[in-house]
Protein backbone atom coordinates (compact mmCIF):
# COMPACT_ATOMS: atom_id res chain seq x y z
CA UNK A 1 0.00 0.00 0.00
CA UNK A 2 1.23 3.19 -0.87
CA UNK A 3 0.34 6.84 0.81
CA UNK A 4 0.48 9.82 -1.22
CA UNK A 5 0.56 12.95 0.65
CA UNK A 6 0.68 16.68 -1.17
CA UNK A 7 2.47 19.13 0.98
CA UNK A 8 2.20 22.37 -1.21
CA UNK A 9 5.47 25.12 -0.67
CA UNK A 10 3.78 27.29 1.94
CA UNK A 11 3.66 24.55 3.82
CA UNK A 12 7.25 23.43 4.04
CA UNK A 13 8.57 27.28 4.06
CA UNK A 14 6.17 27.41 7.34
CA UNK A 15 7.31 24.23 8.89
CA UNK A 16 11.50 25.35 7.95
CA UNK A 17 10.55 28.82 9.47
CA UNK A 18 9.17 27.77 12.51
CA UNK A 19 12.30 25.05 13.23
CA UNK A 20 14.65 27.70 12.37
CA UNK A 21 12.59 29.98 15.13
CA UNK A 22 12.85 27.00 17.57
CA UNK A 23 16.99 26.06 16.89
CA UNK A 24 17.73 29.59 17.82
CA UNK A 25 17.68 30.24 21.39
CA UNK A 26 16.02 33.04 22.25
CA UNK A 27 12.67 32.09 19.92
CA UNK A 28 12.95 29.00 21.35
CA UNK A 29 12.74 31.01 24.84
CA UNK A 30 9.92 33.38 23.59
CA UNK A 31 7.77 29.90 22.00
CA UNK A 32 8.72 28.57 25.55
CA UNK A 33 7.31 32.01 27.08
CA UNK A 34 3.94 31.74 25.12
CA UNK A 35 3.49 28.12 25.72
CA UNK A 36 3.67 28.42 29.36
CA UNK A 37 1.40 31.39 29.43
CA UNK A 38 -1.42 29.71 26.99
CA UNK A 39 -0.88 26.41 30.17
CA UNK A 40 -1.72 28.70 33.01
CA UNK A 41 -4.82 30.51 30.96
CA UNK A 42 -6.04 27.14 30.67
CA UNK A 43 -5.79 25.43 34.25
CA UNK A 44 -7.51 28.79 35.20
CA UNK A 45 -10.25 28.43 32.88
CA UNK A 46 -10.61 24.45 34.07
CA UNK A 47 -10.92 25.94 38.12
CA UNK A 48 -13.49 28.62 37.12
CA UNK A 49 -15.32 26.00 35.26
CA UNK A 50 -15.32 23.52 37.95
CA UNK A 51 -15.82 26.08 40.32
CA UNK A 52 -19.17 27.58 38.51
CA UNK A 53 -20.71 23.76 38.48
CA UNK A 54 -19.55 23.19 41.93
CA UNK A 55 -21.20 26.17 42.84
CA UNK A 56 -24.24 25.55 40.54
CA UNK A 57 -25.08 22.03 41.91
CA UNK A 58 -25.22 23.10 45.49
CA UNK A 59 -27.66 25.99 44.36
CA UNK A 60 -29.20 23.17 42.84
CA UNK A 61 -29.26 20.42 46.07
CA UNK A 62 -30.01 23.63 48.12
CA UNK A 63 -33.32 24.32 46.06
CA UNK A 64 -34.14 20.66 45.98
CA UNK A 65 -34.16 20.47 49.66
CA UNK A 66 -36.04 23.29 51.11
Amino acid sequence: MMLVVYVSLSDVLAVSKAFKTLENEEGFKRCQEIVDEAKSRVDEAVRLFILLLLTTRVAKFELNTV
